[in-house]
């Protein structure tokens, strides 16, 4: 019945059928009984999906339902967050400019500090900025330094003529 509308009955039922937590192959012998139709278990879970209608695992979890994430609280302005003035690192790239208090390996970062790694990924050498200025929560991962390198201001659209 590829290509078909399905029956408000058939729609009505297959709903109750995944309410009840039937699998799919269940909900279309039951339908295909019933109805006297010829529906795949794939169709049952396409049009579930299509329905809005989630298969539920057995132990009643909803493996399907996604959580949305969590909207920012405003818009994200780069380019204000780039004219923040910088912290105190002269040379954003030297590891040597950041102080050692400040560096922090992966288990130790907070929601507000710098993420810029430092070094090979693996060796003991291996550290994270730490500097004040980020929020991650935010969309924000580094400080204003680490963000100017790692975010390039966007260049005025410039059309050009083709050169054939």
């Amino acid at each position: 019945m590829s290509g078909t509308a399905w029956p408000k009955e058939h729609l009505t039922y297959l709903a109750d059928l995944v309410d009840k937590g039937r699998t799919a192959s269940k909900a279309a012998h039951e339908i295909n009984r019933r109805f006297g139709t010829d529906y795949s278990a794939s169709a049952m879970i396409g049009m579930a999906k299509r329905r809005g209608l989630h298969w539920k695992h057995k132990g009643g979890f909803d493996w399907h339902r996604k959580q949305a994430p969590a909207p920012f609280a405003q818009p994200l302005d780069l380019v204000a967050i780039m004219r923040k003035p910088k912290v105190a690192i002269t040379s954003a790239l030297d590891p040597d400019e950041i102080p050692v208090e400040q560096r922090k390996q992966l288990v130790d970062l907070g929601n507000h500090d710098c993420r810029f790694p430092y070094g090979e990924v693996g060796t003991p050498t291996f550290f994270f900025c730490g500097g004040a200025g980020a929020d991650v929560t935010a969309g924000v991962a580094y400080c204003p330094s680490h963000l100017a390198i790692a975010c390039n201001k966007p260049r005025p659209f410039m059309p050009t003529r083709p050169s054939w």
